[in-house]
C-alpha cells in the first residue's frame, strides 16, 4: 500500500462548528462531512435558510448563541471532542472568545481549533484584537491550534458589476505589491484536515494561502480569461470602505480590511510570505488564482439572455399598471389574465397577453410559465387569494422560474387580520419555495380616494373610520406598478429583498386641505362609525374586502407601525421620489369637479 493512501487518518469522532451561518464555517462543515466526521453545525437562528440546508443535507444542527453565558456553552459544547470557530470579525470578539475558551475549558472538549489572521504589524485594532484572543487561547490548558488566513479572493474579487461592466478592478493599494490569498474552499479544506487529525497540531499556530499576487497580476488574469482588458485601478480609502459597507459588511468590519490593506502596502514582511504549509496538511496542490476566476467565470460575464416577464393577474389595477410601466420600460412583457378580453388594450400598447389562470389546475399552468424566467404575481383581490397564490408559486417551481415577485402588504405581522392573515401564507410558501424571490409590501392606496367622489363633489367632504389627526401610509398605483417594473427588469439586485413601498404619510385632516387647496374651496373630513363607513364602502367592494380594509384602518387609528412607518424604499429602488397625496390629488383633480 502506497504512502498517500495512509497519511490522513479520521481519529476525530465529532466535531462543533460554531460560525456555521457564514461562508468560510458552513464551507467547513461540508468538506467534514466528505471525511465522514461526525459534525454539527452551530447556528443562531434555527429557522434560518442555512439551517434547512443543513437539514436537508443531513447535516446536525445545533442552536449556539455565541454571547450566552458559560454556563449554556458547557452544555453545549461538552458532548463534543472538538470546536471549530470561525471568529467573527466584529466589535466583541474578544469578550465572547473568553467565554467560549472557559467553556470550552470546563465542558471537557479535547481540542479548539480558532481561524485566526496571518500575522499583521502591531498597534492596529484588526492585529490587537487577534493577539489579545491568542493570549487569552493559550493562557488555558486548552489544546488549541491557530489557523491563521490571508485575505480571501471571494472578497478580493466579490464587485462583479465593476469587472462585468466596466473591465475595472478596484483596490486600495499599489498595483505591483503581492499579498497572500487565499479560497474559501481552500481555508475550509485545511480546517477539515487539521481537525480531522488534530493530535498532530495540539497547540500549533497554521499559517497558510492558496496564492500570492498583487492586483495587477489578478487584472491580468481576469483579461485573460474573459478575453477583454481589464485594468486596475487605485482608489482612495473612503471609496473602498464604503464598497465594502455595500456588500453587507459593518463599519468595523471595512476599518479592518482597510488595515489590513495598509499593512499591505507598507509592505510588511509577514504578509508578503508565501507558505506550502497547505500542501503538507491536505496533501493536495491549494487552488490559484487563475483557477478560481476559471471556476468562478460566470460572476464576471454580462448574460445576453433577454429578460421575459410575465404578469398575473394583469387585469387587476396593480397588474394592469405594472405592465404598462414595463413597456415605458422596453421590457419584454407578457400579461395573463383568466379573461384575456380584459386586457385588449395591454395588447394595444404592445404587450403580449395569454390566458393565465392562477386557479389553473397546477400542472397546466406550469406549462404556461415555463416559458418565462421572471413572475410578477399581482395578488388578485379575491377571498381565497392565499389558495391562488400558492398555487401559482407551486407551479412556478415545477416550471422553474428564476425569480418571483409577489405583491403583498405590510400586516403580514398581523395573521389575525384578514389580509394579513392571506399574505403570511403566500409568503412563507415563497420563501420556501426554493425560488429566488422578492416582496413588496403595499399600504393603502391613494388611489381608494376615487371611492369619494360623489361626496367631494356634491357634498363638499368625505368621511371615514381614522380620527382626523392619525397619519397614515398610503401608495399611488403609479409608484407601486413604477417600483414593480423597476425590480422586474433589474431582478438581480432584489432576491430575497423585501419592501415596504410608500409614497405619503399624512392625516385625513392634512390630506382635506390638500383638497381645499386644488378644488378652491372648503373639503372636509368627517370622522363616522363603523357602521357608517362599512355602509359607504360596501357601494364599491366585497364585504370581504370591505371588513379588510376597515381593519386595516383600525390598525392605522391605533398608529400600529404596519400602517404608519415611513419608508425611503421607493426612492432607493427608482431613484426618483414617490407621489405626495398633494401631487396625485392635482394630478386628478378633474374627477372632483362638479361637472359644468
Amino acid at each position: 500500500m502506497g504512502c498517500g493512501s495512509t497519511k490522513i487518518r479520521n481519529f476525530l469522532r465529532n466535531v462543533l462548528v460554531l460560525g456555521a451561518s457564514e461562508q468560510f464555517g458552513q464551507a467547513t462543515v461540508y468538506e467534514l462531512k466528505k471525511l465522514n466526521i461526525q459534525v454539527t453545525a452551530g447556528i443562531s437562528d434555527l429557522n434560518s435558510k442555512i439551517s434547512h440546508e443543513y437539514i436537508k443535507n443531513r447535516i446536525k444542527v445545533t442552536q449556539v448563541d455565541l454571547t450566552s453565558e458559560e454556563d449554556i456553552l458547557i452544555e453545549q459544547m461538552k458532548k463534543f471532542e472538538a470546536v471549530f470557530l470561525a471568529i467573527p470579525q466584529h466589535v466583541s470578539s474578544l469578550n465572547f472568545i473568553q467565554r467560549i475558551a472557559k467553556a470550552v475549558q470546563s465542558s471537557g472538549v479535547s481540542y479548539l481549533l480558532i481561524s485566526s489572521s496571518l500575522n499583521l504589524s502591531q498597534n492596529t485594532s484588526f492585529a490587537n484584537q487577534f493577539q489579545q484572543i491568542e493570549e487569552q487561547i493559550k493562557a488555558t490548558n486548552i489544546s488549541y491550534g491557530f489557523m491563521k488566513l490571508p485575505i480571501f479572493i471571494e472578497d478580493i474579487l466579490s464587485n462583479y458589476d465593476s469587472i462585468k461592466n466596466d473591465a475595472t478592478l478596484y483596490g486600495p493599494i499599489d498595483d505591483n505589491i503581492q499579498f497572500n490569498i487565499i479560497t474559501v474552499k481552500d481555508a475550509a479544506q485545511a480546517a477539515a484536515s487539521v481537525l480531522s487529525n488534530y493530535s498532530n497540531f495540539i497547540n500549533k499556530t497554521i499559517k497558510i494561502a492558496s496564492d500570492k499576487k498583487s492586483y495587477n497580476e489578478l487584472a491580468q488574469e481576469l483579461s485573460y480569461n474573459l478575453k477583454k482588458n481589464v485594468k486596475y485601478q487605485q482608489i482612495g480609502q473612503q471609496e473602498i470602505k464604503q464598497q465594502i459597507i455595500d456588500r453587507g459588511l459593518t463599519n468595523i468590519e471595512a476599518e479592518r480590511v482597510l488595515e489590513y490593506f495598509s499593512i499591505i502596502n507598507n509592505k510588511d514582511i509577514k504578509l508578503s510570505t508565501w507558505t506550502q504549509v497547505y500542501k503538507k496538511i491536505t496533501f493536495s496542490t491549494p487552488t490559484t488564482t487563475n483557477q478560481w476566476i476559471k471556476t468562478n467565470i460566470d460572476h464576471f460575464i454580462v448574460q445576453q439572455v433577454k429578460q421575459s416577464i410575465l404578469v398575473l393577474e394583469a387585469s387587476g389595477k396593480i397588474g394592469q399598471a405594472t405592465v404598462k410601466s414595463l413597456l415605458s420600460k422596453k421590457a419584454n412583457v407578457t400579461a395573463g389574465s383568466s379573461n384575456p378580453e380584459k386586457i385588449k388594450d395591454l395588447q394595444d400598447l404592445g404587450a403580449s397577453i395569454i390566458k393565465a389562470d392562477m386557479a389553473q389546475d397546477q400542472l397546466e399552468l406550469s406549462q404556461i410559465l415555463k416559458d418565462y424566467n421572471i413572475l410578477f404575481i399581482a395578488t388578485p383581490e379575491h377571498v381565497n387569494c392565499s389558495h391562488l397564490a400558492n398555487n401559482a408559486i407551486q407551479a412556478a417551481k415545477k416550471a422553474k422560474v428564476e425569480y418571483i415577485l409577489l405583491a403583498s402588504v405590510p400586516s403580514v405581522n398581523h395573521p389575525e387580520t384578514i389580509f394579513g392573515g392571506q399574505f403570511i401564507q403566500i409568503e412563507k410558501e415563497l420563501k420556501s419555495s426554493g425560488i429566488n424571490y422578492g416582496i413588496l409590501r403595499l399600504p393603502l392606496f391613494t388611489d381608494i380616494f376615487l371611492n369619494h367622489t360623489q361626496s367631494i363633489v356634491s357634498q363638499s367632504m368625505f368621511q371615514g373610520l381614522l380620527g382626523n389627526k392619525k397619519k397614515y401610509a398610503t401608495v399611488t398605483v403609479e409608484d407601486a406598478s413604477s417600483a414593480a417594473s423597476q425590480i422586474l427588469i433589474d431582478h438581480q439586485k432584489h432576491i430575497k429583498k423585501e419592501y415596504k413601498i410608500i409614497s405619503d404619510l399624512q392625516s385625513q385632516e392634512e390630506i382635506s386641505k390638500s383638497f381645499s387647496v386644488a378644488l378652491g374651496r372648503t373639503i372636509k373630513y368627517m370622522q363616522t362609525k363603523y357602521e357608517d363607513t362599512k355602509k359607504e364602502l360596501l357601494q364599491f367592494l366585497t364585504e370581504w374586502q370591505v371588513d379588510g380594509i376597515l381593519e386595516l384602518y383600525k390598525l392605522a387609528d391605533q398608529q400600529d407601525s404596519s400602517q404608519t412607518s415611513l419608508t425611503n424604499h421607493y426612492c432607493w429602488i427608482t431613484q426618483i421620489n414617490p407621489t405626495t397625496n398633494e401631487q396625485w390629488i392635482k394630478n386628478n383633480i378633474q374627477k372632483f369637479k362638479q361637472s359644468s
